[in-house]
């Protein structure tokens, strides 16, 4: 650090001595114009040593600030470095830093190639989510004193680098491990709250043109979570989807799960109305005289999203989706378009998660 602030102050030197010797040999003028000139340089001049002052006094101040820091604890001072979890991994229970914690996540959750901004996103959206779980959960949900788990269906994914990133990534391992690391810590501890509370920052891979509203798809209303406009899923690999059954084995999954479903009929008569958000989501569908949920068909089928279309032809049942995933809260290739269109993480944040606040735990 000392070795940085002398050279800083010979760089200034240097550059701030300069106009003051050209200024100085300057010859005596005599015109209306050298008379502006030389009232002109003598300001220059006043500027340049106020500056010179200004910039000595900032520097001392900040190595004294650094000195100041340095004899301080050596806890660190970082919220995600210092505070630990445990987390159930595999079935064992692992204590970590709420940063290795996270770092795993955002490696499991978004594609490490993804622009910074939208990983600064992600990290700030799986903080969020974290603290939501914690703060919210019964203890006894996890085994053996764990705060989380990497169950994606209850808490978030989880991908330890350290072991398998090679395997994932090649020789391009470092490069985007230092990529993901980087985006949780330059986000480090902030966190998305309502209300004073941490949001439940749900995420998913892709949606349509609209987000969806957490109230038609859990059946619980968060104001920051409800429907609003998103782009650039399409650039998601499984944005178009297709699943097809016969038209035997569509019947019988129907009649295990719902036996009062009458399709003894023709195929035509199996299926009948259709509601959907505005999100596109079948929110319900009558089967065999049946009304069922979507989210419930997406689940019985393994259906990419609940926004879908169905068919039967030639012998078969069709199955036709748009978007990957739940649809609510943060679309993740929403938020790689946006990022690539400048967008900074924080306006991915408030996109996303309507009438949320951005706060830095310490």
């Amino acid at each position: 650090m000392k070795k940085i602030l002398i050279a800083l102050l010979v760089f200034l030197v240097c550059v701030y001595a300069l106009p003051v010797i050209t200024l100085g040999a300057q010859p005596q003028q005599t015109s209306d114009t050298g008379d502006k000139k030389e009232q002109n340089g003598d300001t220059d001049y006043r500027s340049a040593m106020d500056i010179w002052n200004d910039t000595i006094r900032n520097m001392m101040d900040s190595a004294q600030k650094s000195d100041d820091d340095n004899s301080l604890s050596d806890e660190p001072e970082d919220y995600d470095e210092k505070t630990l979890l445990r987390v159930l991994i595999d079935g064992e229970v692992r204590e970590m830093t709420v940063r290795d914690y996270l770092v795993g996540v955002v490696a499991a959750e978004m594609p490490a190639a993804f622009p910074i901004e939208a990983l600064k996103a992600q990290a700030v959206a799986a903080r969020s989510y974290m603290l939501h779980k914690i703060e919210n959960s019964d203890p006894s949900s996890h085994p053996q004193g764990a705060q989380l788990c990497d169950d994606y269906t209850h808490c978030t994914a989880f991908f330890d680098i350290e072991s398998g990133g090679r395997e994932l990534w090649g020789d391009s391992c470092d490069y985007y491990a230092e990529r993901i690391r980087a985006a949780v810590e330059d986000t480090d501890g902030v966190v998305a709250v309502y209300q004073g509370e941490s949001i439940a920052a749900v995420f998913h891979s892709a949606s349509d043109e609209m987000t969806e509203d957490a109230e038609n798809i859990w059946g619980v209303k968060y104001s920051y979570l409800t429907p609003v406009k998103t782009s650039g899923g399409s650039a998601s690999p499984n944005f178009y989807g297709t699943v097809v059954f016969s038209q035997s084995d569509f019947r019988e999954m129907i009649a295990d799960v719902y036996p009062s479903a009458a399709m003894d009929g023709h195929y035509s008569q199996w299926i009948g109305e259709i509601r959907r958000s505005q999100s596109g989501t079948v929110l319900g569908i009558v089967v065999g005289g049946v009304s069922i949920k979507g989210t419930e068909i997406r689940t019985l089928f393994g259906l990419n999203s609940a926004n879908f279309n169905i068919e039967f032809k030639n012998g078969e049942v069709i199955f036709t989706t748009v978007g990957t995933g739940h649809g609510v809260g943060m679309s993740q290739y929403g938020a790689r378009e946006m990022a690539l269109n400048g967008s900074y993480f924080d306006e991915i944040i408030y996109h996303y998660y309507s009438g949320v606040q951005l706060m830095v735990k310490n």
